[in-house]
């Protein structure tokens, strides 16, 4: 192959000068064709690479949605934060319905307040301590609040469930206090089921047990 040594020279012959002028050309064309090449591989390289990343992607988000999407165990329910020590069972309401008052401790470094609608409130049964009865009984006061380390009285109604005795009127305490001795043996004989009542504050996971106060001293 004749080297090219292109020189635009008039005295040369035209023979060789057309034979450079190719020379010079192939050498122009291979040059690009290699370069071409390079770029081909690095192009193909980066689009192997950004394949790679994608597909990473894709994968780390499928996996982020089925982590986020997958079912999450509820918080277990907190009996400790809050907590509830019988007072008295007695009667309210010109139907001297049940009453039974208790008080509440909030254990917690934080006030609670709360609504009592808010509050899922049932009724406790001696089998296995089961909730029963949600509905028939509800909380006196509309709205509780409990500072952080203190105490407060609630009051619990049993609407549907009279007391068939006299009611007190403005008696004196020991007469009031043997009124109410009596409504507690009337609860524990005619609702010997009833094991005390149990709300529930699906906001804070706290479950409020309010115990049996009337059935172990109330027996005759």
């Amino acid at each position: 192959m004749p080297l090219c040594l292109f020189q635009a020279n008039a005295d040369r012959p035209a023979p060789e000068i057309v034979t450079d002028v190719f020379c010079h050309f192939g050498l122009q064309l291979r040059r690009f064709s290699e370069n071409m090449s390079a770029w081909k591989r690095i192009l193909l390289q980066s689009l192997g690479i950004g394949i790679g990343i994608g597909i990473g992607l894709a994968l780390s988000l499928a996996g982020y949605h089925w982590y986020s999407s997958r079912p999450v165990p509820s918080k277990p329910w907190n009996s400790e934060a809050i907590t509830a020590a019988f007072v008295f069972a007695d009667t309210a309401g010109h139907d001297n319905h049940l009453r039974f008052l208790y008080i509440l401790e909030n254990h917690t470094d934080r006030d609670y307040r709360v609504n009592s609608v808010d509050l899922l409130l049932s009724a406790v049964v001696r089998e296995k301590g089961s909730l029963s009865g949600v509905g028939d009984v509800k909380f006196l006061n509309d709205r509780i609040f409990l500072p952080a380390k203190e105490h407060v009285q609630v009051a619990i109604e049993m609407p549907e469930y009279g007391f068939s005795g006299a009611r007190y009127v403005n008696d004196p305490p020991d007469e009031r206090q043997k009124y109410r001795e009596t409504v507690k043996k009337y609860v524990a004989n005619s609702l010997p089921r009833l094991n005390g009542f149990a709300a529930f504050d699906e906001t804070n996971r706290y479950r409020i047990n309010f115990p049996n106060g009337w059935r172990s001293d109330a027996q005759e």
